[in-house]
């Protein structure tokens, strides 16, 4: 998603539709698809996409048992002031 939503005509927009559902794949049990995700959030948070309120306090409540992640997540909230 990550690579889309910068080209969508109101990019906002499409983040915000695309960022909740991101953060929901950080739940599947599958490695690679939670470390994918967790990168999508991080470039488009860099992007300048608006992370939503509602998903920041779901990343902050969550403890991450996998560093990758855990560290992405960390970044995204960092880069948006978070």
């Amino acid at each position: 998603m990550r690579h889309f939503v910068p080209e969508a005509r109101e990019p906002n927009d499409a983040a915000a539709a695309a960022l909740p559902a991101l953060a929901g794949l950080l739940r599947d049990p599958v490695p690679k698809v939670r470390r994918e995700a967790a990168m999508s959030i991080r470039v488009l948070v860099r992007a300048g996409c608006p992370l939503p309120a509602n998903v920041v306090s779901n990343l902050r409540a969550t403890t991450w048992d996998d560093e990758v992640v855990a560290s992405r997540i960390r970044e995204a909230l960092v880069a948006a002031g978070r």
